[in-house]
């Protein structure tokens, strides 16, 4: 019951004035409860920190500033969520539901998924990806001047790695789009 009112307190203190934003109907009812919320323990300045309702919408988005902003999750509708955290190469989530002012983390539902690495050194871009579910996909499009000049999917591997050599006579604006677990990242650059 101590680390129950423990695990809450930190909860309450880490995410304030959360409120009215949540949508209160669950599709599916959670079945494994935990109190286990070590996700929170991991936040960090510098590390985004997002609140999802269970239809993938986010409701609450914040860069960690300081550790003494104060949050509280039971001000929730009622519902299912996911908290995550997103560190330079990886994104962690775990769902927690709340019901009647109570904040239940749930068991088996810490993932963590890794963005793409992007390095550009001498006219070379450099592309990476720890995958360590091998069926994922990594999808490049490299566009000039907004044209696209290169689509590639790759796969198979723990590790997926791309080098491209991109002319350094031909200055102008590139950007790069990946999608990685369902997620799209861009990165725009200049030769």
């Amino acid at each position: 019951m101590k680390t129950l009112n423990k695990t809450t307190l930190v909860v309450a203190l880490m995410f304030g004035t959360l409120a009215s934003y949540a949508v209160s109907n669950v599709e599916t009812a959670p079945t494994a409860l935990s109190n286990d919320a070590t996700l929170i323990k991991e936040v960090k300045r510098g590390y985004l920190l997002s609140i999802k309702d269970y239809t993938g919408t986010t409701i609450y988005t914040e860069t960690v500033s300081t550790f003494n902003t104060s949050y509280d999750l039971t001000k929730l509708e009622d519902g299912l969520y996911t908290l995550e955290l997103a560190k330079d190469f990886e994104i962690k989530s775990q769902q927690f539901v709340v019901a009647s002012e109570e904040v239940t983390f749930l068991k088996n539902t810490k993932k963590s998924v890794y963005k793409p690495v992007f390095r550009f050194e001498n006219s070379r871009m450099l592309i990476s990806q720890l995958a360590l579910d091998k069926e994922s996909t990594l999808d490049i499009k490299i566009f000039f001047e907004n044209d696209l000049i290169h689509h590639e999917s790759v796969s198979g591997n723990a590790i997926l790695n791309r080098v491209y050599n991109l002319k350094e006579n031909l200055p102008g604006r590139y950007k790069v789009v990946m999608k990685a677990n369902g997620r799209t990242y861009k990165r725009n650059f200049k030769i």
